[in-house]
């Protein structure tokens, strides 16, 4: 379909393409991430044929620059989520030859906020005796089912050698997992 210049009402092939073009970038954006949007940019859309076809006929320059910052935050959103804390590594849990306590929580829910300064204190004391990891289960959702936890915070305890000891959800104060160590055989500063 030929689309007669400076006429008002008549979407031209290229727009009707473009149209169903976003569809497919914006569910490729969200589905497969950058590369599968600049794939479809380059190969579906045929970005260069419509840019030049809709500069030149139907968009203004306003429009032009508009659609160009849309393609540019999509791709920086895209790149930006890519960079996200679910690429930190979880450490393997129980830690082989230690006694290990998991803090299963969320760096947004408030007595998790409260016991953060708790176990960072923690980690620095036992380190080398015990292994102290955190776990955020919202960014982390698959290890809420791994643990089979249903509350956070949710502290597991396991032995030396890898048994689940214990667990507690809720707050826990630094003198009841200290306690807890004891328990399970953790030697207390200076190598008790």
């Amino acid at each position: 379909m030929v689309t007669p210049p400076n006429r008002e009402g008549i979407v031209s092939h290229n727009e009707e393409r473009l149209s169903a073009g976003w569809l497919t970038l914006i569910a490729r954006l969200f589905l497969g991430g950058y590369g599968m949007v600049l794939e479809t940019v380059r190969k579906n859309l045929h970005i260069d044929e419509i840019s030049n076809d809709l500069k030149g006929r139907c968009m203004t320059k306003t429009k032009w620059f508009i659609f160009v910052g849309l393609i540019a935050a999509c791709l920086a959103a895209v790149a930006a989520s890519a960079g996200d804390s679910k690429n930190d590594a979880i450490p393997p849990v129980p830690t082989p030859g230690l006694v290990t306590m998991v803090d299963l929580g969320a760096h947004k829910c408030i007595p998790c906020k409260m016991m953060a300064p708790i176990i960072a204190e923690l980690q620095k004391e036992y380190k080398g005796r015990a292994s102290i990891i955190f776990i955020d289960v919202w960014e982390h959702r698959e290890q809420a089912q791994r643990f089979g936890i249903r509350g956070i915070p949710t502290q597991i305890f396991y032995d030396k050698e890898g048994k689940e000891a214990g667990r507690h959800v809720g707050f826990l104060d630094k003198k009841s997992i200290v306690a807890t160590f004891e328990k399970l055989g953790v030697p207390k500063e200076g190598g008790q």
